[in-house]
């Protein structure tokens, strides 16, 4: 009788994995770096506005307190007096009389950064300058 031979058993192929990942893992991780990326988009759109709003703020307070300034009378009649005065608030001041005079009333210790705008304002060229230096709203 002939004697079959016997096959080796077929060794399996290991499933070539495309990911390590599973489908679930995948779809979580996009969804998570998806809100992370609204979260930070958010967060700048947010620090704009209100860094818009606060530098507004500011702008709005300080042409009042310009304008109460103008309108009380004491501009007029003393303006070295009543620039003085508002040294003692949380503002440092210079009044500016193109080619007449310059006032200043600064808080101990500050000083007003005078720039390129200020300059042109002293000089008569410009009526105000605005503009932000070190923190400070001058």
């Amino acid at each position: 009788m002939p004697r079959l031979k016997r096959r080796a058993p077929a060794m399996r192929v290991p499933e070539i994995t495309t990911s390590s990942l599973s489908l679930r893992w995948r779809v979580m991780l996009l969804a998570m770096s998806m809100v992370a990326m609204v979260v930070v988009l958010m967060a700048v759109a947010v620090y704009a506005v209100v860094s818009a709003a606060l530098y507004t703020d500011i702008d709005n307070q300080l042409q009042s307190r310009a304008q109460l300034l103008i309108a009380s009378g004491s501009l007029a009649a003393d303006p070295a007096k009543a620039i003085e005065g508002t040294a003692y608030s949380d503002v440092n001041a210079m009044l500016v009389n193109p080619g007449k005079s310059i006032y200043t009333a600064n808080q101990q210790g500050q000083t007003l950064p005078v720039g390129d705008p200020e300059k042109a304002v002293i000089r008569g060229e410009l009526f105000l300058s605005r503009r932000t230096v070190g923190d400070q709203r001058v």
